[in-house]
């Protein structure tokens, strides 16, 4: 996942491991714990947890102008008619 600059999310690690434990089954009806994340990094130090803070801030920058440009377009479109009725108005007379 790295390859493709996507950072997985626990939650998607743990998905992964469930599917891991299923198909090896080696310890039938074993539980994964609430913070099984923290010890696997514990035990594998050549790993790390790396938060996408700035990520997510983009991510919610680019959100939030999508919404900004897609009420000024909504704008401009409710124009457009106002300007083609307007128009067709003085055409009839």
């Amino acid at each position: 996942m790295h390859d493709y600059c996507f950072s997985p999310r626990i939650g998607l690690i743990k998905d992964m491991a469930l599917e891991l434990k299923q198909q090896r089954e080696v310890v039938p009806n074993m539980q994964i714990g609430i913070h099984w994340h923290l010890r696997f990094l514990e035990r594998h130090p050549d790993l790390a947890l790396k938060y996408s803070r700035q990520i997510e801030y983009l991510r919610c920058a680019a959100e939030q102008s999508y919404f900004i440009l897609k009420g000024f377009f909504e704008r401009v479109r409710y124009l457009q008619i106002l300007l083609y009725n307007y128009i067709t108005i003085l055409v009839d007379k």
